[in-house]
């Protein structure tokens, strides 16, 4: 929790401090692309036992992958597997 504090400390300071449009675009874009992470972790948390849990956790992992960067990708993957644990290991992707 504290790393993601420090992270929106960091994107609030570089949007305070730059002026060029194409920093505070890359900073709303990193904003979005958190908040829809814990939406997608939010939800899958959310389905339990539900028979589409598998295929909620599968389209996750799918979207994970094509983040451009990886390590966001993976801190996804490790909110999901926090979230719900061992299920996670049967979905595909």
């Amino acid at each position: 929790m504290n790393r993601q504090l420090g992270s929106i400390e960091r994107l609030r300071t570089l949007w305070q401090d730059e002026t060029s449009s194409a920093a505070k675009h890359f900073c709303v874009a990193v904003m979005m692309v958190g908040l829809v992470a814990a939406a997608l972790v939010g939800r899958a948390a959310q389905t339990g036992e539900d028979p589409g849990a598998i295929d909620l956790y599968s389209r996750v992992l799918d979207y994970a992958g094509r983040f451009p960067q990886k390590e966001m990708g993976v801190m996804l993957v490790s909110d999901l597997h926090r979230a719900v644990g061992p299920p996670l290991f049967a979905a595909p992707g």
